[in-house]
């Protein structure tokens, strides 16, 4: 198994964040490596959707858990059955006026460490570059 995980704390609040997270049209102010994200129902578990890159390939994806205000997971499979990429957001309230946003990555499955050697990396910067855009956005937001 593959992982990588980073915190940010931040003054924005948990439900500017959280407005950012769950509405998945405005996945790409945040996260700019996607051009798009099609979604087939709700912001919910089990919703499965379409995350359209800025190189024009598609990645299909599911929510696998969804709390609230608290943060979702998302996996999508890799190159078929070699691997599975889960990604967890997690917000946390640590005092007053701040809030901690964790993103944790994840490859499991039989190839997880040489997926990770070879795209582990490039995961890594652009979930960093997407956190700290998300906690920039969420705070211009307030």
């Amino acid at each position: 198994m593959w992982q990588y995980e980073r915190d940010v704390e931040t003054q924005a609040r948990v439900a500017a964040i959280w407005k950012l997270y769950s509405d998945v049209a405005a996945w790409p102010w945040w996260n700019l490596s996607i051009d798009r994200v099609d979604l087939s129902g709700p912001f919910a578990a089990r919703t499965v959707g379409t995350l359209i890159l800025k190189d024009h390939r598609a990645v299909r994806f599911r929510l696998v858990a969804v709390q609230p205000m608290q943060g979702f997971t998302a996996e999508a499979d890799l190159l078929g059955a070699a691997g599975l990429l889960r990604c967890s957001h997690t917000l946390r309230v640590i005092g007053m006026d701040r809030t901690r946003i964790t993103h944790a990555l994840e490859i499991l499955g039989p190839e997880s460490d040489a997926l990770g050697a070879q795209i582990g990396s490039s995961l890594q910067q652009k979930m960093d570059d997407a956190m700290d855009a998300v906690a920039l956005q969420a705070l211009s937001d307030a």
